[in-house]
């Protein structure tokens, strides 16, 4: 059985203004907390693990975190909340900084190794043929378990199931 790829953006999905948001502490108390606590939702980590191995998915960072340390960083930071789930590689940078077309391009050279695609965002800079499998994300609350549910849908096969609610 052939794996699925989610492509992951992390700001606005792991993260979000409701989170930052439902911290009880001052300001002052806000700027100690480690730079993973300040970054990282645990409970979206958490969704997001789950969802991977429901679906047998693997992760491309479509994310600006991929660019520099900082996708290295964010392993680390989800290493920390036994994030146990695979990020593989990363999309690549193209002219158009579309990031749609940036998921085209490593789609396009990978499609024959993977079932199925999600695509996790914030923002809807995806091409129209891409919308399908995109799940814009309220960057508000960050990623939901009705989100997730509706992804698990479509990369079982079953997204028919989902588009009746």
């Amino acid at each position: 059985m052939k794996n699925n790829i989610i492509f992951l953006d992390v700001d606005g999905v792991l993260n979000s203004h409701l989170y930052i948001e439902n911290y009880k502490g001052s300001r002052e108390e806000w700027i100690k907390l480690s730079e993973r606590e300040r970054n990282l939702d645990p409970k979206a980590v958490k969704m997001l693990d789950q969802l991977c191995k429901d679906t047998n998915s693997k992760i491309v960072l479509s994310s600006t975190w991929r660019l520099g340390d900082e996708g290295k960083l964010l392993k680390e930071f989800l290493s920390e909340l036994n994030f146990k789930s695979e990020i593989i590689d990363c999309t690549g940078r193209c002219c158009s900084g579309i990031r749609g077309v940036e998921i085209y391009n490593w789609w396009k050279d990978n499609k024959d190794k993977y079932n199925e695609y999600a695509i996790i965002d914030d923002d809807n800079d995806m091409m129209l043929y891409q919308q399908y499998n995109f799940f814009k994300i309220d960057g508000y609350v960050g990623l939901t378990p009705t989100i997730c549910w509706k992804i698990e849908r479509l990369l079982n096969g079953r997204r028919e199931e989902s588009m009746v609610l």
